[in-house]
């Protein structure tokens, strides 16, 4: 996980890295908080 933002007051940027997917119902919560402006899930890769 990692956090970082520009400034005092500026919106902060939170990646969280996972070994492997998440239920879609973690995806539908993170997306339901009020403070989160945007939730994007990468799939694996399956090569």
């Amino acid at each position: 996980m990692s956090v970082s933002r520009k400034g005092k007051n500026d919106l902060a940027c939170m990646v969280i890295e996972m070994d492997s997917g998440i239920k879609r119902v973690t995806f539908d919560y993170l997306e339901s908080l009020s403070w989160v402006k945007e939730v994007i899930y990468i799939p694996d890769i399956v090569l």
